[in-house]
C-alpha cells in the first residue's frame, strides 16, 4: 500500500468543515455582529482543539462592512514590541482593501504617528529615546529610580519634564490609533459605498497560546489598554492556561487568581466545543481514503477505515490536532503488516496507539499486562482509587485522570483465544510500539 502523510493544517474555507465547526462559528459571528465596539472576546480552548480553523472560517463569515484582519502573534513572539507587527497587519489589511485610486497620503501620516507613539510609549526603549535627547544619556525605568539624584540635578530638563514627555506619548497612542481607523474607515466607505458608521474592524490574534506566557500576557494588556477603541472588536484564541502562567511569572508572590485576571481583559469568551463523535468518525474515515495513493484498491481497507472512526468515537477522543497524527500512525501500522492484518483486532490497534502516542507510561501495561492492566479497565467505575492505583504502580494519574476518565473505553482492550489464531494483546502491543518509535 503506498500512502500519504496528512499535515497538521487548519481548516481554510467552509466546504471543507468536516467536523462540523460551522455552527459553532456561526454563534461568534452573529455576537461579533451584535456588539458595540470596542470589546474583546476570547475563543478559549486547549491546543489542537480548531481555534485557527475557527478564526479561519470566522474571517470568511462576515458581512463587507466588518473589515477582518488576521494576525498571528507567534510569528513575532521575539519582537521587542510586538504591537507594531499587528500595525503593520492593519496597514496591509487597507492596501488590500481599498483601491488605489482612494488611497491618501493622511493614512500613512497617520500610520506614522501610532507606529512613532507605539515605539516610545510601550517599551522600556521608548524612555530611552526621551532620555536620551533630554539628558545625553539613555536611561530606562531602573535607571531613573537608581540614580534619581543625578537626574534631578539635570537643570534644562528635571525629572518631571523628562516622564511627562514620555507620559503624553502613552496618553496619544490610544487617540493616534483611533485617528488611524478613522481615515481607514472614510476610505473604505467611499470606496465600498457603505455608511462610515457601519463599519467595524474585527481584529482576530491568533497563536497566543504558542508565545511564551508573559509575551502573551503582554499582548492581551497593550491591547486592551491601548487599542481596544471604536470600531474594533478583538478576538484573541488562546489556551487560558498560558495566560494564567504568565500571571503567576508576572505576579510572582502574589494572590493573583488567574481566571479573574484575564476576565478583566476578556469581555466575553466563547470555549471551543468538542466535535460531536460522529463527525469525528465520518472525518477519520474520509481523510484516511484520501491518504491513500490513487493506484492503490481503497475499497479493501474500506472496513478498517470504519473501525478506526468507530473506536474514535466510542473513546470520546476528539482533539482534531491529536486525531491527525493518530491517523498517520495507523496508516503505517496498515501499510507495515498489510499483509497480516487478519491477525490484528483494528480496534485494539487504535486504541493501542493513542495510548503509546499520548500515555506512554500506561501503555507499557498493555505489554507487560498484570493486575495494572486490570485496573485501568475499571477507570470510570467509582471503586477506582486514584491514590491506591499510584501507590502501586508509580504512574501519576492526578493531572489527567478526569481526561481518562471521559475516555474510559480507551482501556476495552481485548485479549484474543488462543484458538482464534490472532496476536495476544501484549504482541499487539509490541507492534504498536514498533510504529510508535518511527
Amino acid at each position: 500500500m503506498r500512502m500519504r502523510f496528512l499535515p497538521d493544517e487548519p481548516i481554510q474555507k467552509h466546504e471543507a468543515d468536516l467536523l462540523g465547526l460551522g455552527e459553532f462559528v456561526q454563534l461568534i459571528q452573529m455576537a461579533v455582529e451584535d456588539t458595540t465596539p470596542p470589546f474583546v472576546f476570547g475563543l478559549l480552548g486547549d491546543w489542537g482543539t480548531g481555534k485557527t480553523s475557527i478564526l479561519h472560517l470566522l474571517a470568511d463569515s462576515f458581512a463587507p462592512r466588518f473589515v477582518s484582519i488576521r494576525f498571528n502573534a507567534w510569528l513575532y513572539e521575539n519582537e521587542a514590541n510586538v504591537v507594531y507587527p499587528l500595525l503593520h497587519a492593519i496597514k496591509k489589511s487597507y492596501e488590500e482593501n481599498v483601491p488605489q485610486r482612494v488611497q491618501e497620503e493622511n493614512f500613512l501620516r497617520s500610520f506614522t504617528r501610532v507606529a512613532s507613539s507605539v515605539a516610545v510609549s510601550l517599551a522600556d526603549l521608548g524612555l530611552r529615546v526621551v532620555t536620551k535627547k533630554t539628558t545625553g544619556e539613555s536611561l530606562s525605568l531602573k535607571d531613573i529610580a537608581e540614580n534619581i539624584e543625578r537626574v534631578e540635578a539635570e537643570e534644562d530638563e528635571p525629572i518631571e519634564k523628562i516622564l511627562g514627555k514620555w507620559v503624553d506619548e502613552v496618553n496619544n497612542l490610544q487617540s493616534a490609533f483611533q485617528q488611524l481607523l478613522e481615515v481607514y474607515t472614510q476610505e473604505y466607505s467611499q470606496s465600498r459605498q457603505i455608511p462610515a458608521s457601519e463599519i467595524r474592524f474585527v481584529l482576530l490574534i491568533d497563536d497566543l497560546d504558542r508565545c511564551l506566557p508573559e509575551s502573551a500576557l503582554s499582548l492581551l494588556e497593550r491591547i486592551k489598554n491601548f487599542l481596544a477603541v471604536p470600531p474594533c472588536i478583538y478576538v484573541f484564541a488562546l489556551n487560558p492556561r498560558t495566560v494564567y502562567r504568565g500571571i503567576q511569572i508576572k505576579y510572582q508572590g502574589l494572590e493573583i487568581d488567574g481566571r479573574e485576571y484575564l476576565e478583566k481583559i476578556l469581555s466575553y469568551s466563547f470555549y471551543v466545543p468538542p466535535p460531536a463523535p460522529q463527525k469525528v468518525a465520518a472525518f477519520a474515515s474520509s481523510r484516511l481514503a484520501e491518504l491513500i495513493a490513487e493506484t492503490d484498491n481503497k475499497n479493501r481497507f474500506e472496513p478498517h477505515f470504519a473501525t478506526f472512526g468507530e473506536t474514535l468515537e466510542r473513546c470520546g477522543f476528539l482533539n482534531p490536532r491529536k486525531i491527525k497524527r493518530i491517523l498517520n500512525r495507523f496508516l503505517l501500522f496498515l501499510s507495515r503488516y498489510e499483509v497480516e492484518l487478519a491477525k490484528f483486532d483494528l480496534s485494539n490497534v487504535v486504541r493501542l496507539l493513542i495510548l503509546a502516542e499520548y500515555y506512554p507510561e500506561l501503555f507499557r501495561f498493555t505489554i507487560e499486562g498484570g493486575p495494572a492492566l486490570a485496573d485501568l479497565r475499571a477507570l470510570n467505575n467509582e471503586e477506582f482509587k486514584v491514590k491506591a492505583f499510584e501507590e502501586k504502580t508509580g504512574v501519576s494519574l492526578g493531572s489527567i485522570y478526569l481526561e481518562l476518565r471521559r475516555m474510559h473505553a480507551l482501556f476495552n482492550l481485548t485479549d484474543p483465544l488462543p484458538a482464534e489464531e490472532k496476536c495476544s494483546l501484549a504482541e499487539q502491543a509490541k507492534k504498536v510500539f514498533s510504529i510508535a518509535r518511527i
